[in-house]
């Protein structure tokens, strides 16, 4: 486990000028097949927590048409970008994921991608999960992966850049899969399995362009988890996507 100690509480515009958003996203079906099974087992009330900016919500809605999606986020420059240049039907609110704006039981699924690395007070917000989903509703989050070989080679001093994990400066709880189980389960939420997505942070090896290393490793594991989904080992993914259920 790797925590920082100083913790982002508001992410301003210049943080998402750090990576552009992307006008055609790249999300892998199965993601979105996954997230349509989930539904028809618990109901299509879904809220994405620290939704960024909103292709993904866009791509749910085209796949799950009478899906009730509400999408929420610290950023004030994610809602505008998101009403301006996303445009989805979802509502869009502005919040903290440590205190949601939201009644008990109000969602059958939550979706916290790439979140939970930037909350300092993890606790709180699983706390915060746990209450908003309706009995025997799902949570679903990805976040850094540990056991990554990025992290491997970034700890040897072999990885030309470090690990983005550590390099972006608003990741302050970088947790292993077992600790997100331990204070979930604390939270009331029960474990039901992970699934990895591939690498993409290339370069890995010293001395070989990084054009190269996107067409023998980065593109080739993305195109097979687009086509064939989660069946990647561990040290070959860069994220980690965790399922929980409201007991």
């Amino acid at each position: 486990m790797r925590k920082r100690n100083k913790s982002v509480s508001y992410f301003s515009e210049d943080y998402y000028r750090l990576k552009p958003p992307r006008r055609a996203p790249f999300y892998p079906p199965w993601i979105i097949r996954f997230i349509r099974r989930l539904c028809h087992k618990t109901g299509k009330r879904i809220l994405d927590v620290g939704c960024g900016v909103a292709w993904r919500c866009k791509e749910i809605e085209r796949c799950i048409p009478d899906a009730e999606v509400v999408l929420l986020d610290i950023s004030e420059f994610a809602q505008r970008y998101n009403k301006d240049v996303v445009r989805p039907k979802a509502s869009i609110i502005i919040g903290d994921a440590v205190r949601l704006p939201f009644q008990n039981d109000s969602f059958n699924l939550l979706i916290a991608f790439e979140l939970i690395e930037h909350i300092s007070d993890v606790r709180s917000a699983y706390e915060e999960f746990a209450r908003v989903l309706h009995p025997k509703g799902f949570l679903l989050i990805s976040t850094p992966n540990l056991k990554s070989i990025g992290v491997a080679l970034d700890s040897l001093g072999l990885k030309p850049n470090r690990w983005f994990g550590w390099r972006d400066p608003t990741h302050v709880s970088i947790l292993p899969p077992r600790v997100h189980k331990k204070i979930a389960a604390a939270c009331g939420l029960r474990f039901l399995s992970c699934f990895y997505r591939p690498l993409w942070d290339t370069p890995y090896i010293k001395g070989i362009p990084k054009p190269i290393q996107d067409v023998f490793i980065k593109h080739p594991f993305l195109l097979f988890q687009y086509y064939f989904g989660p069946r990647l080992p561990c040290a070959f993914s860069e994220h980690v996507l965790i399922v929980f259920r409201k007991c």
